[in-house]
């Protein structure tokens, strides 16, 4: 990550709990981030304890078992969906751009495209379960 950072950008790498820990400090109140996570779900967890967000970028989300690829770069699975659900329902814009120069594209039109049949199979787990899922 440093590596591909112009030299007038300071790069910080820290887990996820220490951004928790930290965000709220007053030291940081000025400064202008580009916060990158390994999850939509950690997207969340980050919003939901305050972090102000504008838009959420999804460059990329690597294709691992039980997910499904929607774009070239983009492999989602039930969990993935149930954040960006989420994220979509509080009116945060979820934009597909893989590189600065691609175009942006809404994501959720295609993650709703794309995905349809996991809202199917979600249902019908609920039926044959009797407890209610929603998506």
């Amino acid at each position: 990550m440093e590596q591909v950072a112009p030299a007038t950008v300071r790069v910080n790498i820290i887990s996820l709990e220490k951004m928790l820990r930290i965000m709220h400090d007053e030291r940081f109140s000025t400064m202008k981030a580009l916060v990158l996570v390994e999850t939509p779900k950690d997207a969340v967890q980050l919003i939901q304890a305050g972090l102000s967000v504008k838009e959420i970028n999804v460059g990329s989300l690597s294709f691992h078992t039980g997910a499904h690829l929607v774009t070239d770069a983009i492999a989602v699975d039930m969990e993935d969906m149930l954040a960006f659900h989420w994220l979509h329902e509080q009116g945060y814009p979820l934009i597909a751009q893989k590189v600065a120069s691609d175009v942006k594209k809404e994501l959720w039109p295609i993650l709703e495209e794309k995905t349809s049949f996991l809202k199917k199979s979600r249902k019908d787990e609920s039926l044959n379960s009797g407890n209610k899922v929603n998506l």
